[in-house]
């Protein structure tokens, strides 16, 4: 059964960068997933120089454990509240297959 999610990830970074950002995003999550689409690159509105990249995945392997493999190839010190929902933040011993992010949301969605 074919599953959806979508990640949203927040970059201290130029618009340029943010779009270069967001397509190693998607190659690195390529390896893992059945489709993956840039779904867009903009200025964060909350933060002066961040840029907010959201990204559509789609994937095989069914709900949450697909859901956790996704997750562990973007980085580690993911949060998860409630089962298809996790929140990355940068500090501590977290990290991030893209060191610019510094804040991260991945959610699993129904088809």
């Amino acid at each position: 059964m074919l599953q959806k999610m979508f990640v949203r990830a927040f970059a201290q970074a130029s618009a340029t960068a943010a779009a270069e950002l967001a397509e190693r995003l998607r190659q690195h999550l390529a390896a893992a997933a059945a489709q993956v689409q840039v779904r867009s690159t903009q200025p964060y509105w909350k933060i002066e120089g961040y840029q907010e990249i959201c990204l559509d995945v789609q994937f095989f392997e069914n709900g949450t454990r697909g859901f956790a493999a996704i997750i562990d190839r973007l980085g580690t010190g993911w949060m998860q509240q409630r089962p298809g929902e996790a929140i990355w933040n940068a500090g501590g011993s977290a990290t991030f297959a893209e060191p610019a992010v510094r804040w991260a949301q991945a959610e699993l969605q129904e088809l």
